[in-house]
């Protein structure tokens, strides 16, 4: 499983949006929505 799909997972399984996990971290949406389709390989922990 890559990182996009554990943050996919993972978000669906508490419920939320992409905007609302957007909202919550201080990640654009679009970031978002790169990451979950592995389109997007910039370090998340920097």
């Amino acid at each position: 499983m890559t990182i996009g799909e554990k943050i996919k997972y993972c978000r669906k399984q508490i419920g939320i949006t992409q905007d609302k996990l957007a909202e919550l971290t201080g990640i654009h949406p679009v970031s978002i929505r790169k990451y979950e389709t592995n389109k997007c390989s910039h370090n998340l922990l920097s």
